[in-house]
């Protein structure tokens, strides 16, 4: 009876280990590569110059202000998108443990969690010489983690519709 017990619990520990390590580390993992992003080497001046590379290898030489337009795009739409890989990854986190496809509730944590990152994102560049701190940025950061959760509402919602059809 004891070593039935023994490996249950053993079974028992290696599931809740493999649990953490797929569902929780990708979570925690991209919400450290979020803060890693607001240091001095993801600067506009450092993301600058490699997109200045970049595009001279691949189209050549571009004005100024078509540069500079360019950028502030691209630099935008990495806070949207990393918010929603962010918000999307606590989703599936939270969501880990249960056989319920979607509730409110691991939305809006996945939500919360990533504007409280953004939060603390732009608190910790207001810090760096060579980062500005906007709420503009936190806004736009809730925009990519709010898009996330409706996205995958979304889909979820349609693959159980097309569960009952079926």
């Amino acid at each position: 009876m004891t070593a039935m017990l023994e490996t249950a619990v053993r079974q028992e520990t290696s599931r809740r280990l493999r649990n953490i390590l797929w569902y929780w580390v990708p979570a925690v993992a991209w919400m450290g590569m979020v803060l890693l992003a607001s240091t001095d080497a993801f600067s506009a001046r450092h993301t600058g110059e490699i997109l200045r590379e970049v595009l001279a290898w691949t189209v050549g030489q571009i004005d100024a202000a078509t540069f500079g337009l360019l950028h502030f795009l691209i630099r935008k739409s990495a806070h949207f998108t990393e918010y929603a890989i962010l918000s999307s990854l606590w989703f599936r986190a939270l969501r880990a443990r249960w056989r319920s496809p979607w509730k409110i509730q691991w939305a809006l944590l996945g939500v919360v969690i990533s504007v409280s990152v953004a939060v603390l994102d732009e608190w910790h560049q207001s810090f760096v010489p060579s980062r500005t701190s906007s709420a503009d940025d936190v806004l736009l950061d809730f925009c990519g983690a709010f898009f996330a959760q409706v996205v995958i509402w979304y889909a979820l919602r349609r693959r159980q519709l097309a569960a009952v059809e079926t």
